[in-house]
């Protein structure tokens, strides 16, 4: 459309609904308005260096997602919350990574990762046992 056929558009009226008073009540602001957050004691997770969790999300994510060459998925969604002995299983599973960070090994061989993201999703799994030993 050019620019000479633009044509404002008409400005928002407001219709009160029945009952409605018919005058605004008059509202005084403080000179210097202060807005209120209460956040004490609540988790700051602002403190928790997020883009550092993409690594382990990519080890749960590649875990469950069919490969590009048709490889089926390894395990299924949430697959670790029902491993029976789970808090052992991972924390075996975390130490053969630390283990291999130890020797010298930085990659993992199956995964092409960093241990040490498959050693933090594997402590991370298995605390989550410990607290939930029923699993879900």
């Amino acid at each position: 459309m050019p620019v000479g056929d633009y044509k404002e558009p008409e400005p928002f009226k407001r219709v009160p609904f029945p009952g409605a008073p018919t005058v605004a009540p008059q509202v005084t602001a403080p000179e210097t308005p202060v807005g209120h957050h209460y956040s004490a004691g609540k988790l700051d997770y602002t403190l928790l260096p997020l883009p550092m969790l993409d690594g382990m999300v990519r080890i749960l994510q590649d875990a469950c997602e069919a490969k590009a060459d048709g490889t089926p998925a390894k395990y299924s969604r949430f697959n670790w919350q029902h491993v029976e002995n789970g808090e052992a299983e991972y924390r075996k599973s975390a130490l053969r990574h630390e283990a291999a960070l130890q020797a010298g090994e930085d990659i993992d061989p199956e995964s092409g990762r960093p241990h040490e993201y498959h050693r933090n999703v594997d402590f991370l799994i298995s605390t989550w046992h410990k607290f939930h030993p029923k699993g879900v």
